[in-house]
């Protein structure tokens, strides 16, 4: 009798250790079968520029970006306030492969900037007027990596490398007026000049991908980088930070538009500048 009370308590130990084994390696499983599930189900690869995994994505778009802000420029004996406004249409494509995609873009346009100010001091009345008409290209490439081990059905992290060249064309027209009040008299001198500059910046970064439902999602991702320079044979170095939001819909089959901000802040006391875009693309998954 007691050898089989032992048997059975050494069958039920077996037996318990068994089905304990089993549902370690079903929850295991299940675990798994769960995480997969989040990865494969995960509205982010309803962003148009998102790869599914071991699949390429590639698309191309037309682009539009604008720029219109007040801004005020200090000197020495007139503060200059103005606006700036500027228009660059582009043309923008990407390839990706499970998590990279290399993204391309190039946009070129013109923009004007015109400020004026007065000021008074020791009896002399100053007037200023400056118009600044000019044509800016720029190129910028980045590489994208998806953070997948850490991505939700709702967010999706993703790291960046990129490059930005920028070639700026620009005619600046300045009038200044100084009138002694005590006489009335005044004289005014007028300067024209134009300036050739270029820039070259490397930006590292990060983001996020925000999906809200198959047709809607979001992007916004922060990049630093360090500027190189030149402007009228006079080099500088600074460096610059860059805040992108976009959103993205996907209307139709394989079509999509994207609307989105931009702001740029520069260490070298420029003021910053902050403008929009628009996109129209095609995805082809």
């Amino acid at each position: 009798m007691q050898t089989l009370n032992s048997n059975n308590i050494k069958c039920r130990n077996h037996l318990s250790y068994v089905l304990a084994t089993g549902f370690v390696l079903a929850a295991i499983s299940t675990a798994t079968f769960a995480a997969d599930r989040v990865v494969e189900d995960s509205l982010v690869y309803k962003d148009p520029t998102v790869a599914h995994q071991n699949q390429i994505v590639e698309g191309i778009s037309l682009d539009y970006y604008s720029l219109a802000q007040s801004f005020t420029i200090p000197t020495t004996y007139v503060n200059l306030t103005g606006t700036q406004t500027y228009q660059q249409p582009g043309i923008s494509g990407f390839v990706g492969s499970g998590d990279f995609t290399v993204l391309a873009s190039y946009r070129s346009g013109t923009g004007t900037v015109n400020a004026s100010g007065a000021n008074t001091s020791g009896g002399i009345a100053v007037t200023a007027n400056a118009n600044d008409a000019y044509t800016q290209s720029e190129y910028e490439l980045d590489l994208r990596w998806l953070m997948t081990n850490y991505q939700t059905t709702y967010f999706t992290p993703y790291a960046l490398v990129g490059y930005v060249g920028q070639t700026r064309s620009e005619t600046i027209t300045a009038t200044v007026t100084a009138t002694n009040l005590s006489s009335s008299v005044s004289a005014t001198n007028t300067s024209t000049s134009s300036v050739d500059s270029s820039s070259s910046t490397p930006l590292i970064g990060v983001g996020g991908i925000i999906p809200i439902n198959q047709k809607i999602g979001f992007r916004i991702d922060a990049k630093f980088g360090f500027v190189t320079a030149t402007s009228g044979g006079v080099s500088t170095s600074y460096n610059a930070s860059r805040l992108t939001a976009t959103m993205y819909y996907n209307f139709a089959d394989a079509w999509n538009a994207q609307l989105g901000a931009r702001t740029e802040s520069y260490s070298n006391g420029d003021q910053s500048t902050t403008g929009g875009y628009a996109m129209l693309g095609y995805t082809f998954k």
